[in-house]
């Protein structure tokens, strides 16, 4: 029995000197960015962004719809200026269409400055231009 507890006796001395097993993260305690930034911190950054998309869906929607309202009422402010305006720019039109004006120019003595052109210099003749390149006809002696 002495080399029996003997064996145990050498046994416990061997698990002792052992080294103990590394210790296991649990999910919560997985550092992402290690001794800075756990796991469980990047899920409640993600969960906080996801809110903050929500709200920031919920406000550009109600934002949309309010000017899409304002756009409406300004549109129908508008209406009604903006019809008598172009029917009577186009009443005008039509009665200056009717009732032509006589242009007086800008002066009375502009008649003494006009004066008859003098006649343009020939255009220099294009060797391109049809008749213009003589033509020489040279007879054909088998003929």
């Amino acid at each position: 029995m002495s080399r029996a507890t003997s064996k145990t006796r050498g046994d416990k001395g061997r698990a002792t000197s052992a080294q103990p097993p590394p210790p296991t993260q649990t999910p919560d305690v997985v550092d992402i960015v290690p001794g800075r930034f756990t796991e469980s911190e990047w899920q409640s950054m993600i969960s906080q962004q996801e809110a903050e998309e929500i709200v920031a869906d919920t406000v550009e929607e109600l934002i949309n719809n309010v000017l899409e309202k304002c756009y409406d009422v300004h549109l129908k402010k508008q209406l009604v200026p903006f019809s008598v305006a172009w029917a009577k720019d186009a009443m005008v039109q039509v009665i200056n269409w009717q009732y032509l004006i006589r242009d007086e120019g800008d002066d009375a003595d502009i008649s003494s400055d006009l004066q008859e052109d003098t006649e343009p210099l020939p255009s220099i003749t294009d060797s391109w231009a049809e008749g213009c390149v003589s033509v020489i006809t040279v007879p054909n002696p088998s003929q």
